[in-house]
């Protein structure tokens, strides 16, 4: 199946399976594992934990499927919430 062209700014979110997610540092805060929508929200779910991070475009700053990474900017304590 083809796909249609990307507009600018816009990202195929099947594209990111398999990635790891990583902070400015590099340090690797899990895998990406799945993707959903929720009504007007994307959510990426994170491995392991199966934590659900909203596609925020503003979070996310960089693509690397050469790397096979995203580089992201969470908001502190986003992949704490939930956790005990």
């Amino acid at each position: 199946a083809k796909r249609r062209p990307l507009a600018a700014g816009e990202v195929f979110l099947s594209d990111w399976i398999g990635l790891d997610l990583v902070d400015e540092s590099g340090q690797v805060l899990g895998q990406i594992r799945d993707w959903y929508e929720q009504g007007d929200l994307a959510w990426i779910e994170i491995q392991p934990g199966a934590q659900l991070v909203p596609y925020v475009k503003e979070f996310f700053l960089n693509v690397d499927p050469v790397a096979k990474r995203v580089t992201a900017r969470l908001p502190e304590g986003l992949l704490d919430l939930g956790n005990p």
